[in-house]
């Protein structure tokens, strides 16, 4: 198991998030269209040919659909003063995602990938056409999704080392909740709810409008079907003032089929995951349940 999540006497280190204002997809059909694309990258000193060229295709395809439908650009500015013994040190952290308001369904003609020395570098081009779609519409649902310190009822998102935090989720509408802590050290998902105790359920249902507390025995009773609760802290790794990671919550009104997750190790461990494979789920999840809400959020956690 990382170094980063552990569970100790039922306990696991880590975060939660703010999640608000998002909205369930209508249910009409979203139109199809056809869509190509050019994209470039140079070949790196750590990664394979083969490799280049995957990754250079699939960003071929997000460019034809984010070009088609638009883009969505989240970014967060984190700044640190450190008091030295003989001065201050100002320390800035940018995490920045971009993400495309459609889904490429599949391929028209085979892509087509082209080599290039510029220089002492090697430079692979990708051109591809297919199938695009829009994602549905928002309609006026509502959900609320964010970290908590014990006793405080304030949203948080930044914590310090050995800290204990809750969540808090509220919904308009019915539905069904897993949530993921991606590690972007590792490259790892882990699947955080439902608990561990729970690894083969897909998510638990929760009813409209209630507030649910997350990740605190004082509420189990909220899931008397599944008591069990992961209690939560956060740590940094040694040698690092700071870490900044995500919290993924994966809600819809309908069920949906949790991802293929490794088996924890031991009693100590959470099923997990790689990213590129949990990246890979999310998208199934939104193409085949369009009412399906992902929503992401930054936590920091410093000394």
């Amino acid at each position: 198991m990382a170094d980063r999540i552990r569970l100790l006497s039922g306990s696991v280190r880590f975060i939660s998030l703010f999640l608000a204002c998002c909205g369930i997809p209508n249910l009409h059909a979203q139109k199809v269209q056809v869509a190509s694309a050019t994209y470039s990258m140079v070949l790196s000193r750590t990664a394979t040919m083969a490799e280049t060229e995957a990754q250079c295709i699939e960003q071929a395809r997000l460019k034809a659909v984010g070009d088609a439908f638009g883009y969505t650009v989240s970014e967060v500015t984190l700044a640190r003063v450190l008091e030295t013994r003989d001065s201050f040190e100002d320390n800035f952290s940018v995490l920045t995602r971009t993400s495309v308001e459609g889904e490429w369904l599949g391929d028209s003609d085979a892509p087509v990938v082209r080599w290039s020395l510029v220089g002492d570098e090697y430079t692979v081009t990708a051109t591809v056409q297919g199938k695009i779609r829009a994602f549905a519409e928002k309609a006026k649902a509502q959900v609320e999704f964010h970290a908590i310190a014990p006793g405080e009822g304030k949203a948080r998102n930044e914590f310090r080392h050995g800290q204990a935090l809750h969540a808090v989720f509220r919904s308009s509408h019915s539905g069904y909740l897993s949530v993921y802590f991606v590690d972007h050290t590792e490259a790892k998902v882990y699947r955080l709810f439902p608990a561990a105790a729970y690894a083969t359920l897909d998510h638990l249902p929760l009813d409209s409008d209630r507030r649910y507390v997350l990740f605190d025995r004082a509420h189990a009773a909220q899931f008397p079907d599944n008591p069990a609760v992961t209690d939560l802290t956060v740590e940094v790794p040694a040698g690092k003032p700071q870490v900044i990671d995500e919290l993924v919550a994966v809600y819809a009104p309908a069920p949906y089929t949790k991802p293929l997750l490794d088996r924890a190790a031991g009693p100590q461990d959470l099923p997990s995951m790689g990213v590129a494979d949990f990246e890979a789920w999310l998208g199934e999840l939104r193409k085949r349940n369009q009412e399906a809400v992902v929503k992401r959020a930054q936590l920091t956690v410093v000394r």
